[in-house]
């Protein structure tokens, strides 16, 4: 991966998006969610339909929400955000779990890529090689990554993975166990994670993105987040219909062994990434 930035590197015509050219397709990294990036301004108002006639398929920030199968969640910083009383009542009740956190680069990948690989495959999915990450942490110099991981009692019951870039922080990739979330693991987190992007003078905490009404997104609405809708393009065209027509193929994956899961994931990777 660190190779393949460093040999094919470029932008996506037209933006300033980093992105490598595979197989002839422009590929935007590591914000996979947008298309063009970053935008003049972090407000939601500006943010009109983008239309690039890029050759591959690509998720874009749509005003008008009409297709939206995604939505990428934004917390603006340009003010202290005021939290309501019931999430600082649980962000204060997590803080007094004796949860250890640390926020560090590769010596953190190991203990992340195998809480977010399971995490993943817990939810039907194939995860991202750890030598995707292991690029992304060397080789965004746009910008940069981190990771932060959560224990408790000695064990890693969360982790995260960070982008920042031009004051835009974004927790791309995230996992807690389940008993981990109910002890407020993922308050704890989330909370650490915008304390450090205010460290930053960071304009927006990206929560990532999320499926609109789904439970993840509810749980990032009671932090006074902007929902930002994603369309989906491909070939500069809308998509009007379900991208994801194979996903019940995800109950399958669930029940196989984890090993060949994340053999499956390196297999997808050097094909789709």
């Amino acid at each position: 991966m660190a190779e393949s930035l460093e040999t094919k590197a470029g932008k996506l015509p037209g933006t300033d998006v980093p992105a490598i050219k595979l197989q002839g397709h422009w590929v935007s990294l590591p914000h996979l969610s947008y298309g063009k990036w970053p935008p003049h301004n972090f407000e939601a108002e500006s943010l009109g339909n983008l239309d690039l006639n890029l050759p591959c398929e690509h998720r874009w920030a749509q005003r008008d929400g009409k297709v939206s199968y995604k939505t990428a969640s934004w917390l603006f910083l340009k003010e202290a955000p005021l939290f309501s009383k019931s999430l600082s009542q649980k962000i204060r009740k997590a803080r007094k779990v004796g949860f250890e956190f640390e926020r560090g680069g590769l010596p953190l990948l190991s203990e992340f890529w195998l809480m977010y690989a399971r995490h993943i495959h817990h939810l039907g999915s194939l995860p991202l090689p750890k030598q995707f990450f292991h690029g992304l942490l060397q080789g965004f110099d746009e910008g940069f990554a981190e990771i932060f991981t959560l224990r408790y009692q000695g064990k890693t019951v969360g982790c995260a993975c960070n982008l920042f870039v031009e004051g835009f922080y974004e927790n791309a990739w995230f996992a807690t166990n389940t008993g981990s979330q109910k002890l407020g693991a993922s308050y704890f987190l989330h909370d650490q994670m915008i304390n450090r992007a205010a460290e930053l003078s960071a304009e927006v905490y990206s929560f990532g993105r999320s499926t609109p009404k789904s439970g993840v997104h509810q749980f990032k609405r009671q932090w006074g987040t902007t929902d930002i809708p994603l369309a989906w393009y491909r070939n500069g065209q809308l998509i009007t219909e379900n991208p994801h027509p194979l996903r019940p193929l995800g109950m399958f994956l669930k029940y196989l062994p984890f090993p060949l899961v994340a053999r499956l994931g390196n297999w997808a990777f050097k094909r789709i990434y």
